[in-house]
């Protein structure tokens, strides 16, 4: 994947792939085909030595349980790695 790559100007954003996001029932490779798709992306950004960037919504008054609730934790092959960056946005 570094040859298309244009050096450090490119970085992956990963959004919103937590459990309950994940669960839904996406076409037409479902949850699981996506966080597959987002691993080989990530995994060739960290070849190349490109920034990746997780994102994450969590409601700003936690009423959807916050940070600590699995249901909003990220899927675990896509914990954040060292030297990634994890931004939570309040809107959806």
């Amino acid at each position: 994947m570094s040859s298309v790559l244009p050096g450090r100007t490119t970085a992956l954003v990963l959004v919103d792939l937590q459990h309950w996001i994940v669960a839904m029932p996406w076409a037409p490779i479902g949850g699981i085909g996506v966080v597959e798709a987002c691993i080989r992306l990530r995994d060739g950004f960290a070849e190349a030595e490109a920034p990746v960037v997780l994102v994450r919504y969590l409601r700003a008054n936690s009423s959807d349980g916050g940070g600590a609730a699995e249901s909003n934790r990220l899927v675990p092959a896509l914990e954040p790695r060292p030297g990634e960056h994890l931004v939570t946005k309040r809107v959806f």
